[in-house]
C-alpha cells in the first residue's frame, strides 16, 4: 500500500519533470500518474507548496492545473495574477539540485 509521504515523494519527481519540459499537468493526470483520484491529490501537493514556501523555492505546484488551465483554490504561494511569471520562475529553475 502506498503511503502519502511516497505519493508526496513521486509527485516531487513528476512535478519536477515537467518543469523540465515546460508542461503543466492537471489534477486528473497527476492523480493517475499516483494511482488514486484526483480530489486528495490536494493532499498531496500542500506538503510541497510549503516545502517551496518554506525553502524560497519558486511554487512548483503552480504546474497543477484544473480544466481551466489555472491552479486550484488551495494554491496559495503566488498571487493568481501572477500565474505567468509564476510558471516561468518554475520553468528557469535547475530543480536537479532539490530535494524534495
Amino acid at each position: 500500500m502506498t503511503n502519502q509521504a511516497e505519493r508526496v515523494y513521486r509527485a516531487w519527481n513528476i512535478l519536477t519533470e515537467r518543469a523540465k519540459l515546460r508542461i503543466p499537468i492537471t489534477y486528473k493526470q497527476l492523480g493517475d500518474a499516483l494511482g488514486m483520484h484526483h480530489r486528495p491529490v490536494r493532499f498531496i501537493l500542500g506538503p510541497i507548496q510549503s516545502y517551496c514556501l518554506a525553502e524560497h523555492l519558486p511554487a512548483l505546484t503552480i504546474l497543477v492545473v484544473n480544466q481551466h488551465g489555472v491552479p486550484g483554490s488551495g494554491f496559495i504561494a503566488l498571487d493568481p495574477d501572477r500565474f505567468e511569471e509564476g510558471l516561468e520562475e518554475v520553468y528557469a529553475k535547475d530543480w536537479s539540485s532539490e530535494r524534495g
